[in-house]
């Protein structure tokens, strides 16, 4: 039985009753203004809502009797303070306060609201129900002042956005739908060390043994209701009292179930027509019953004796949900108003609980309504157990109401009497494959051994190959309804069809990663047993065949369990919670396989099975059922400590919780579950009621993390207060890939509850359990000047604090985001007390938009091209920005042959260049980014796109005995003499590599007015040599090499008196400098130290160009 979902995207009006009241479904004249009253005075709407209105009365809303609109159901949450939370905030002020007085007030403001509604024309109907208590059906409206100041509103939802425009209206939240979320489990919690010698398990056992069992507490299980009639309640058929009857009905009624309140449509004069709540009621306080054993036959010998967590508490029963297992947050918000309250709706004084449990829940949040209501049932003293939820394994999943910020979060782990079996593939393979046993399957009482088939989704009989008879089938998780089939996905119904083809046994691989702890085969004739995927698609492996029948040619053995191995329930809701602000779940307990009462017969099947059974008893899976187990852990803590606030009773659960145990009660190695998953830990009752001192924080988050609406009323702390947290987080932090370090404190504080037992010295310790290295990431204890200190001392009847201090250094989790998980322990020196508790911490990026910087080509290389060649290892690089923000800094950075960037210098803003030298041979990438100032330091921007350059470093030489020229089209026109040139490399085998360039270094002729007019270097060959770089006229290698002829460079001149001139040349190139690097030139590793010289004639008149000596 999994725990209820909110199905936030769907709304469901409640059933509605013939007489409830109906307001304002006749249409208002359309008005340009409206008035709404707040608490003490009007407020004139805007000319913009009131035409907003007359637009959405005139055109879309128009419907008569026999055509009325479609409704949506909505919680109206008004901003006025609930009577808890005006009662808090006077206590806290030292003022009196009348509660009945000021709940008048409430409903006052809440029926002005609902008149102005209908004088500014929008329709609308109090959402109610007829809810059969008893003899009596009473007609409920939806309408809340308690624990939560609201109306559940069925409005036309084009209305919707004109709600959020009224000041008054806090907050508009869709009435969604919710659905439902013993063996060992109880031991495994140590509550029994806190029962009397002899324990007091049944209604008959009065004597006081001096035990704690419960006594005294009520706990209100809000659920399908009770079977107040069942063994585990003590069989009396008499009902309890019933919330909306009259006073006469409360006499001689139920010992155990003490009353009784409907907030469904029905049915008529049954307590539990689901079994869920029943279930849940047993495992709190239940009376000790008796199971059928193995043999599933009632009152033989084998016979199963279990009984509840505080089995003196007595029940106050509610049925908020249907025998679908589905119901409304109003009915949950209608519950917990009624629970912590002395009288009935009715005005007859009824009991109020000291304990509530919500084994129920949605995917909301801490402001969620029925969060809502739960923190305030807290503030007015009442303990709130809330199931963590059946959404896990992944993170992040935990709802609501369990997200309420004073709620007892409860997660679920595996009982021990639930221990894992194993199989193995025989005659090599796979051995210790963890196979857990689901509920309902026939034990496993020896090992079985044999071949297995491969069976698909098993979904239909006819997807059962005839060759599982006499194997083990292997089954997938998973429906085929998604694809249109006739499947239904429920693990019964595989069960049932590969057993009735004959497969002695089955194992139910998960469709998603991680085991498959927990679901329900209901009375299956063979053992069914679910293991993980990984495993799963293991062993389809070693079939080595996909046709459909095949079966294994190796067997598997499934081994009977001889072992109990701790772990989490697969299904178990995990944290954090929306917004990071608090550490969820609170606790763990046993979820799975939970051996408890039921109801003989019901009416609705759940997603994996019914929940009823002819017997009157049912194993069953869910944090359903770990939440009741922590729910009676309470009710014996709140027996022994009637004084202690709720927020006492978590710290004592959380403080002294442990690691997941073994079933000799051990606890696992530290780091074995995340936080994220068991919170606090297991719960350990016995230790949680003896808790002589208590660990927290005035607050569960930092400033600026979520709050909640109440939060602060008490600003002095204590272990007492509302706002006292046995966890903290410290939120989303943004540091992660931050250039600094974020050096945040906490103060945590440890209270002498107990008038001194709880005083001593204690010492500190940081336990890593994720991301907590202690380099990067550091956690230490410090005192109120940051001084680290390893102790404190509690003074009798005092308290002593301390900072948790949390350096991170942001470069060292650049994972984004990192989850950090540690618990800081206080071990009084004496070892007469342990005190842990839970932190939270998640590293982020800071949000923020930024741009890159522009990185130019690099400057200074000699050789241009893709990439240019930088022949004496010094250039530069410059970079430009031109976005906002503007960086405080830029990086740079440098890669040499692809072997990783690294910081090559961070610079200022104004310095927009950089000069680079002292390379050696390599390819260099370089890339910027912008630093920009965020609040713990700088963060990195985007980077630029890369620019390369290639450094080979060479020695110029003169080549001119190695290069042939040619000349081709010689033109002289007007005073210009110009013509093309190529170069050879005549070598017979050494390759010239650029720069290469040809330089006439004189230029002689009769008038002495020629000179040389396009050179690269503006020379003139008189007064300055004139020069052409042939580097670019090499082929895509940039080397001439031996007999390879260049591209042709244009040589012009200026010869004004077209005469005969000669110029001398030189040519040079280069080769590689032997310091870095082993290439030889012809045979050789030093330069070539040829010099030639070069005399050509040009003859204007001839157009010719000649060589005519070389020296």
């Amino acid at each position: 039985s999994r725990i209820l979902q909110h199905r936030p995207d769907t709304l469901h009006p409640h059933e509605q009753s013939a007489d409830q009241e109906l307001m304002s479904l006749q249409l208002f004249q359309r008005r340009s203004q409206a008035m709404i009253t707040t608490r003490s005075r009007y407020t004139i709407l805007t000319l913009a809502i009131a035409l907003a209105i007359g637009a959405i009365l005139a055109g879309q809303l128009s419907f008569s009797a026999s055509a009325a609109p479609s409704l949506k159901s909505i919680i109206v949450e008004l901003k006025g303070d609930p009577v808890v939370v005006a009662q808090a905030k006077a206590i806290a002020a030292g003022q009196s306060f009348d509660p009945e007085a000021y709940r008048q007030q409430v409903i006052a403001e809440q029926q002005q609201f609902l008149s102005r509604l209908t004088l500014a024309g929008v329709p609308y109907v109090i959402s109610s129900v007829a809810a059969p208590n008893g003899s009596t059906t009473t007609t409920i409206p939806f309408q809340f002042n308690y624990v939560f100041n609201g109306i559940t509103l069925d409005v036309p939802e084009q209305t919707l956005p004109l709600f959020e425009a009224i000041e008054d209206v806090l907050g508009i939240h869709p009435n969604t739908e919710v659905t439902l979320l013993l063996d060992h489990a109880v031991d495994y919690t140590r509550a029994p060390q806190l029962y009397g010698a002899p324990p007091r398990l049944s209604q008959f056992d009065a004597l006081n043994t001096g035990g704690l069992e419960g006594e005294g507490v009520n706990i209100a299980v809000v659920d399908t209701g009770v079977d107040w009639s069942h063994e585990m309640f003590g069989g009396d058929p008499t009902p309890p009292q019933f919330g909306a009857s009259p006073s006469v009905a409360a006499l001689n009624t139920n010992k155990k179930v003490i009353y009784y309140m409907n907030f469904t449509a029905g049915p008529v004069g049954v307590g539990d027509d689901f079994g869920h709540g029943t279930h849940v009621a047993a495992d709190c306080a239940g009376y000790r019953g008796f199971a059928p054993g193995p043999d599933g036959i009632p009152l033989t010998g084998d016979d199963i004796a279990i009984h509840g967590v505080a089995p003196q508490a007595r029940i106050m029963a509610y049925k908020a949900l249907t025998g679908a297992g589905t119901g409304l947050v109003a009915s949950i918000i209608a519950c917990i108003e009624d629970a912590v309250q002395p009288r009935t709706i009715t005005g007859q004084p009824k009991p109020v609980a000291q304990v509530i449990n919500l084994s129920l829940g949605g995917a909301g949040n801490a402001d969620s309504p029925d969060s809502i209501a739960c923190d305030n049932a807290a503030l007015d003293g009442v303990v709130v157990v809330a199931s963590a939820g059946n959404s896990g394994p992944g993170e992040g999943t935990v709802g609501d109401p369990a997200s309420g910020r004073r709620v007892i979060a409860v997660g679920a782990n595996i009982d021990p009497g639930s221990g894992p079996n194993s199989v193995d593939v025989i005659g090599g393979g796979r051995t210790g494959m963890s196979a857990y046993i689901l509920d309902g399957s026939a034990p496993v009482n020896g090992d079985i051994a044999n071949n297995y088939v491969y069976c698909g989704l098993a979904d239909t009989p006819d997807q059962v190959p005839d060759s599982v008879s006499g194997k083990i089938a292997l089954i997938q998780r998973g429906s085929t309804v998604s694809a249109q089939g006739q499947g239904s996905g429920l693990f019964s119904n595989k069960a049932a069809f590969v057993a009735a083809k004959g497969a002695i046994a089955a194992l139910i691989y998960n469709n998603v990663n991680g085991e498959l702890t927990a679901a329900t085969v209901r009375k299956s004739t063979i053992q069914v047993l679910g293991i993980s995927k990984a495993n799963g698609e293991y062993l389809k492996s070693l079939i080595g065949s996909d046709a459909f029948g095949a079966a294994s040619s190796q067997q598997i053995r499934i081994n009977k369990a001889l072992s109990f191995d701790p772990a989490m329930a697969d299904f178990s809701s995990r944290g954090p919670v929306a917004g990071f602000g608090q550490v969820k779940p609170d606790v763990t307990a046993p979820g799975v396989a939970i051996l408890s009462a039921t109801i003989a017969a019901g009416g609705a099947e759940t997603s994996t099975a019914t929940m009823f059974d002819p017997t009157r008893y049912i194993s069953a899976s869910g944090t359903s059922f770990s939440g009741p187990i922590t729910a009676g852990c309470a009710a014996l803590i709140k027996q022994k400590h009637p004084d202690w606030t709720p927020s006492m009773v978590r710290a004592a659960l959380v403080n002294t919780a442990t690691n997941l145990r073994f079933s000799w009660g051990a606890p696992m190695p530290d780091g074995a579950n995340s936080i994220n998953e068991q919170g606090g830990g297991h719960v350990e009752a016995f230790a949680a009621a003896n808790a002589k001192a208590l660990m927290g924080v005035g607050q569960p988050g930092p400033t600026g993390q979520p709050q909640g609406r109440t939060y602060g009323i008490f600003v002095q702390p204590s272990a007492g207060s509302p706002d006292f947290t046995p966890s903290y987080s410290f939120g989303a932090v943004p540091i992660a890939n931050v250039i600094g370090t974020a050096t945040i404190s906490q103060t945590a504080t440890i209270f002498d509850v107990t008038g001194g037992a709880g005083a001593g010295t204690y010492r500190l310790s940081v336990i890593p359990v994720r991301s907590v290295d202690q380099s990067g990431f550091r956690v230490s204890t410090t005192d109120a000047n940051g001084n680290r200190i390893s102790s404190v001392t509690v003074l009798p009847g005092g308290s002593a604090s301390f900072s948790v201090k949390t350096e991170v250094d942001g470069q060292s989790v650049a994972t984004n985001p990192t989850q950090a998980q540690w618990y800081i322990v206080a071990t009084r020196t004496d070892g007469g007390q342990r005190l842990r508790m839970p932190f939270y911490y998640r590293a982020i990026s800071p949000n923020v938009s930024l741009a890159a910087p522009a990185l130019s080509a690099p400057a200074g290389s000699e050789v241009s091209g893709t990439p240019p060649i930088d022949i004496n290892g010094s250039y530069s690089i410059s970079y430009s920005f031109a976005s906002s923000p503007a960086p405080a800094k830029f990086r740079i950075e440098e890669q040499k042959n692809s072997t990783g960037f690294a910081v090559l210098a961070d610079v200022s803003t104004g310095q927009t260049s950089y000069a680079i030298d002292s390379r050696d041979n390599g390819f260099y990438d370089y890339r910027v980014a912008g630093l920009f100032t965020v609040q713990y330091g700088l963060l990195q921007g985007p980077y630029s796109a890369t620019q390369t350059v290639q450094v080979d470093r060479r020695v110029e030489s003169d080549v001119s005995t190695m290069i042939q020229t040619a000349v081709s089209n010689v033109i002289f026109a007007g005073t210009t003499f110009e013509f093309d040139q190529t170069l050879k490399n005549k070598s017979a085998g050494t390759t010239i590599l650029p720069p290469l360039r040809f330089n006439i270094t004189a230029i002689q002729s009769t008038t002495g007015t020629v000179r040389a007019s396009n050179a690269d270097n503006v020379g003139d060959g008189v007064s300055s040599s004139a020069q052409w770089d042939y580097s670019n006229t090499l082929g895509a290698d940039r080397a001439l090499t031996a007999n390879e002829v260049s591209s042709a460079r244009h040589l012009k001149f200026t010869d004004p008196a077209g005469e005969l001139f000669t110029f001398t040349a030189v040519i040079k190139g280069n080769f590689p400098d032997p310091a870095f690097s082993t290439a030889s030139v012809n045979g050789s590793s030093s330069a070539r130290t040829f010099k030639l010289t070069l005399r050509f004639v040009a003859d204007p008149a001839n157009r010719s160009v000649s060589l005519a000596s070389a020296q």
